[in-house]
C-alpha cells in the first residue's frame, strides 16, 4: 500500500525561505523539546500533525508558536479551535490567553481573537438526529483547525470532522495518548500515536538549514506511516521533575505500583468504610463560608464510579447536605452560593455542552448557574439533565485542571482483578491534578493493577498504514 505524501516540497521550500528570518523566534521555543523536536514547524508546514504528550509538556506552547508562524506567514488565515467538551475548549482559551506575552506583537491581536468551541458546537451537530450542519458539501471556513485533548475524540465525531474540513486546510490535534480512550469507539488518536515518529530526508534537511537541529539518524525514515507529522513531547513544563504529580505520573506510566505508593506517602489512604470516607473529605474541607466558597473551584473529588458507596452520586449527596449547612446555615433551599453541577447532555440552543460546569451565585435577585465565559443561566431556565459536581467520575474529568484532586479508587477484591481500575484510569485521574493530589487506594488494588501486563491489542487502523 502506498502511504500518502502529507506535504507539498515547494511549500516546504517555501517555509525554508520565510522561517530562515524568524528563526530566533523558533529558538525561544523550550529547548528541551525543540531539539529532540522541531515540532512548530510541521505544525505550521504540514496539512495534518499530531502532537502527543502528557500534563504540562507543552502542547498548548507548541500550538501558540504554530500558529504564529501561520499567521505571520498568511496574516489573514482563517483558523478555527475546538475540543471535545466544553471545559477542554475554556481550558485551551484559557492556556493560549497565557501565551500571548510570548508571542510576535504583529500576529498577537489576531491570535487573541481566536475562540475555541466543542466540536458539536462547531459542526453544529443537531442533538436530535446527530447530523452536522457543516459537512462535505457545507464544510467549514476555514485554513486550520486545530482540535485539543483530540484522544477523547470518538470515530464517529471524527469521521463528521474530518468530512466537514476544506480540501486545502491543515488540521492539528493534540492530546495525551496515555489518557482514557473514547468509549465503544476506536481510540483514533492512540492508535495513531503509537507510530514511531519518522522524518523525510528532505525536512530533516530543512530542519538542519533552518533552525541548526539535527535530527536523530534513526528517526529519517522516507517510507515512515505518516512521515514528519507525528511528534511527541515528553519533557514535562508545567510540573517541576520532582513534583509529587509529575513523579506519580511516571510511576504509573511504568507500572510501578511501588514506586506511586513511596512517592504519595501519607497522601495515600487505604479505603475506608463509606462512613468514615464521607467524613473524611467533609473534614478535608475548610468549616467556615467565605474559605469553603474559595475552595471549591481549586479542587475536585475523582471517582472510578458514578453509582455505589464510593461512586460520585454518594459522594455527592453527602457532600450537598455538609456544605449547604456551612454556606446556608439552617436554611433547606435547594440551591446555595458554590452550589456545583454538571451538565450531562449538549444543549446548543443554551450554549451549554456536556461536561460543563458551574457554580450557584446570585444575581438581579435570582438564583443563576455561572459556567464561565460570560455564561450565566437563570435556575428556571436549567436543563434536567445535570448532576451535582463536588465530586466527578474519572471520565468526565477529562479535559478539565484542579489545583488540588482527590482520587478515589475502588475497593479491593483479592479473588478477582477489577475490570474498572486500570493503568490508563489511574494516570488520567492523577494528571487533573496541577499542585497536589491524595489517593484513596488499597495498596493491595494499586500492586494488582499495575504490575499487571498490559493485554496488546491488534489496530487495523496500524495495519493499514504500514508501507
Amino acid at each position: 500500500m502506498t502511504t500518502p505524501r502529507w506535504y507539498n516540497l515547494a511549500d516546504l521550500l517555501l517555509f525554508v525561505a520565510f522561517i530562515s528570518s524568524y528563526a530566533a523566534l523558533l529558538m525561544s521555543y523550550n529547548a528541551a523539546n525543540l531539539f529532540t523536536h522541531p515540532v512548530p514547524m510541521p505544525c505550521s508546514v504540514l496539512p495534518f500533525c499530531l502532537i502527543t504528550g502528557g500534563a504540562g509538556t507543552g502542547k498548548t506552547t507548541t500550538l501558540a508558536k504554530a500558529l504564529e508562524l501561520i499567521l505571520l506567514d498568511k496574516p489573514d488565515s482563517d483558523i478555527l479551535l475546538a475540543a471535545p467538551t466544553g471545559k477542554a475548549a475554556q481550558r485551551l482559551n484559557e492556556s493560549l490567553a497565557m501565551q500571548q506575552h510570548g508571542i510576535n506583537q504583529s500576529v498577537r491581536p489576531q491570535l487573541g481573537q481566536l475562540h475555541a468551541k466543542t466540536l458539536h458546537r462547531l459542526l453544529a451537530i443537531s442533538e436530535h438526529s446527530g447530523r452536522a450542519r457543516h459537512h462535505a458539501d457545507n464544510p467549514l471556513c476555514c485554513d486550520v483547525l486545530a482540535i485539543d485533548e483530540a484522544s477523547m475524540i470518538g470515530s464517529d465525531l471524527l469521521a463528521q470532522t474530518l468530512l466537514a474540513l476544506p480540501p486545502q486546510a491543515k488540521l492539528i490535534l493534540l492530546g495525551d495518548a496515555n489518557q482514557l480512550p473514547p468509549i465503544h469507539s476506536v481510540a483514533f488518536f492512540n492508535e495513531i500515536s503509537q507510530i514511531s515518529p519518522g522524518y523525510e530526508r528532505d525536512f530533516a534537511t530543512a530542519a538542519q538549514q533552518t533552525l541548526g537541529i539535527t535530527l536523530n539518524a534513526n528517526s529519517i525514515d522516507n517510507h515512515a506511516p505518516l512521515p514528519n507529522a507525528v511528534c511527541r513531547l515528553s519533557v514535562a513544563q508545567r510540573f517541576q521533575q520532582q513534583s509529587l504529580i509529575a513523579r506519580c505520573a511516571a510511576a504509573t506510566l511504568n507500572h510501578d505500583s511501588a514506586a506511586l505508593i513511596q512517592a504519595l506517602g501519607k497522601q495515600r489512604h487505604d479505603i475506608p468504610t463509606a462512613k468514615s470516607l464521607y467524613q473524611q473529605l467533609q473534614h478535608s474541607y475548610p468549616d467556615t463560608r467565605q474559605a469553603l466558597l474559595h475552595k471549591l473551584p481549586q479542587r475536585m473529588i475523582l471517582c472510578a464510579k458514578r453509582h455505589g458507596d464510593y461512586g460520585s452520586q454518594a459522594i455527592n449527596t453527602q457532600l450537598d447536605k455538609h456544605f449547604r449547612y456551612i454556606i446556608a446555615g439552617q436554611s433547606a433551599a435547594t440551591w446555595y452560593e458554590g452550589r456545583q453541577i454538571l451538565i450531562e447532555k449538549n444543549h446548543p440552543d443554551l450554549q451549554l455542552s456536556n461536561g460543563d460546569i458551574g457554580r450557584c451565585v446570585w444575581a438581579a435577585g435570582a438564583w443563576h448557574i455561572d459556567f464561565g465565559e460570560q455564561r450565566l443561566l437563570q435556575i428556571s431556565h436549567l436543563p434536567p439533565d445535570y448532576s451535582l459536581a463536588f465530586a466527578i467520575t474519572i471520565h468526565k474529568s477529562q479535559g478539565s485542571e484542579y489545583e488540588h484532586v482527590d482520587l478515589l479508587l475502588d475497593a479491593f477484591e483479592p479473588q478477582q482483578a477489577s475490570a474498572l481500575i486500570s493503568q490508563t484510569l489511574i494516570y488520567t485521574g492523577i494528571t487533573r491534578a496541577k499542585q497536589s493530589l491524595t489517593l484513596f487506594a488499597d495498596s493491595a488494588l494499586l500492586q494488582q493493577t499495575l504490575n499487571r501486563p498490559e493485554r496488546a491489542m491488534d489496530s487495523p487502523l496500524l495495519a493499514l498504514l504500514q508501507p
